[in-house]
């Protein structure tokens, strides 16, 4: 892992096609960035209808790369770094892509 938690591209990334900016940020923004996500999620949550059976229901959201890395660690479902004792967030270490990854299940 080369990569450090709080370095950022020096530059925004432009959209070739709108040529519309989007701010670089690094891994601790956007830990914070997708707790409000997960939180939105929680409260929007609690107003929904329970299913027959008192079933919670069931959310479904898309992450990838480095997004789907910090919805992992801040759902305890993080990925611990081979050999040692810290999360990972890049690489091997983000969710896979592509997959359906059970987040939360009921106990």
């Amino acid at each position: 892992l080369t990569q450090n938690a709080v370095v950022k591209a020096d530059a925004p990334y432009v959209d070739p096609n709108s040529k519309a900016e989007v701010p670089s940020e690094n891994f601790v923004e956007l830990l914070v960035r997708m707790n409000e996500v997960l939180e939105k999620l929680n409260n929007r949550a609690k107003n929904l209808e329970v299913s027959p059976g008192n079933k919670r229901p069931l959310i479904c959201m898309y992450g990838h790369s480095m997004a789907g890395a910090a919805i992992s660690v801040l759902t305890a479902n993080g990925k611990q770094v081979d050999g040692r004792s810290c999360l990972g967030f890049d690489g091997k270490y983000i969710m896979p892509n592509a997959t359906p990854v059970f987040l939360e299940r009921e106990s």
